[in-house]
């Protein structure tokens, strides 16, 4: 927009949403407006910067050049909170006995005939490097009210060599699955709803199909950008009587849906 209208002329009010996440193309169109501000220009334009997470007097300091004395206090809109437990992948690992496939030696070689699969294809993590994905979950404090030097003995071999064998852009559909019958049958927190985000289109069909192929009471739901909003309105309705919903998304269920 701003090659065609470099001053945005047509524009009274800018809405950045999620202004927390920090991405490349929000800090550089904030840099963009701040600096032809600075300037003198655009001096029509009001800017609305929204975030549940804000660190509202950081991004209000950033615009203190702009306005001075005239600056805005932050505008604090109360909502509802809800109570969140946070666990991680060697959590789930251990609930399932879960663990991803062992890397091959020597990388990427792939067996054929009975070589195939075999377990001496396949390396497997020694005591040291288990001490170590031990080590790194006793340090980690992330979980609230959970810190990892209380909740790391609770984590078997299983569990550490699955943490060992993750792989940062790898999507264990199998995993998620499995994640998804268990809080169906088991139900350790209750009976609602499943939100599962995942990367695109091509993940939520496996996971779609796979699910769909348990057989269970399942009402499942996609959401992702090529859907109207009528239909992504479904995700807010209530599940048919004796089915769990779930809802299976991209990151549409964050940045516009709600």
């Amino acid at each position: 927009r701003l090659h065609s209208e470099v001053e945005l002329e047509s524009i009274g009010c800018l809405i950045v949403d999620e202004v927390h996440e920090r991405d490349v193309y929000t800090d550089f169109v904030l840099l963009l407006i701040r600096e032809a501000m600075k300037a003198g220009r655009m001096q029509h334009l009001k800017i609305v910067l929204m975030s549940a997470t804000l660190k509202a007097d950081d991004f209000a300091r950033y615009f203190e050049c702009v306005n001075g004395d005239l600056a805005l206090k932050p505008v604090h809109i109360p909502g509802r909170m809800f109570a969140v437990q946070d666990y991680y992948f060697e959590d789930a690992c251990e609930w399932l006995g879960f663990c991803p496939p062992l890397p091959r030696v020597g990388g990427s070689r792939k067996g054929k005939g009975k070589d195939r699969g075999r377990d001496d294809d396949r390396q497997k993590p020694d005591d040291d490097d288990l001490w170590k994905i031990y080590d790194a979950i006793k340090d980690c404090d992330l979980a609230i009210g959970r810190p990892g030097e209380e909740r790391v003995d609770d984590y078997g071999e299983t569990a550490l060599t699955a943490c060992w064998c993750w792989r940062e852009s790898e999507v264990y559909i199998d995993l998620i699955c499995d994640l998804v019958l268990y809080f169906h049958m088991k139900q350790p927190k209750g009976d609602g709803a499943i939100l599962v985000f995942l990367p695109g289109w091509g993940d939520i069909s496996k996971t779609f199909i796979q699910l769909y192929q348990s057989g269970e009471n399942f009402q499942i739901i996609t959401l992702h950008s090529l859907m109207t909003p009528e239909q992504q309105q479904e995700a807010f309705e209530r599940p048919d009587k004796g089915k769990t919903k779930v809802v299976l998304s991209t990151n549409i269920a964050e940045a516009s849906v709600t």
